[in-house]
């Protein structure tokens, strides 16, 4: 994995995590920025959850604890497990790859991945 960047193009929205950047963190920063929502949901008892302009907490799509062990390597001196979990976040099909990729594309442009 190496530097933070992310690109928009026809096919989606793709995000590199950096280094010490977690699975599930990189996962709301890319959603977010792919939807144009704040990746910080607001939780408060007056807000109601789901707001049109804050994101859906992940725990709602997936567990973030399973997702970031997925993709961690299980002693320093390991390779990084290989492989892509896809799953639907936020109106979104979420392809996580091994490599650190994120990439993001409305759910209805995939066929396989249901919508939350």
């Amino acid at each position: 994995m190496t530097d933070t960047s992310h690109r928009a193009s026809d096919s989606g929205f793709t995000y590199q995590l950096s280094d010490s950047e977690r699975v599930s963190s990189g996962v709301v920063q890319a959603v977010a920025a792919a939807s144009g929502v704040s990746p910080i949901p607001d939780l408060s008892p007056t807000s109601g959850i789901g707001r049109a302009d804050t994101i859906t907490p992940l725990y709602s799509a997936i567990d973030p604890d399973a997702l970031d062990a997925l993709f961690t390597p299980d002693a320093p001196d390991r390779a990084l497990p290989s492989g892509t979990v896809t799953f639907p976040y936020h109106g979104y099909a979420v392809t996580v790859r091994s490599d650190g990729t994120i990439h993001v594309e409305p759910a209805d442009a995939t066929s396989d991945v249901a919508s939350d």
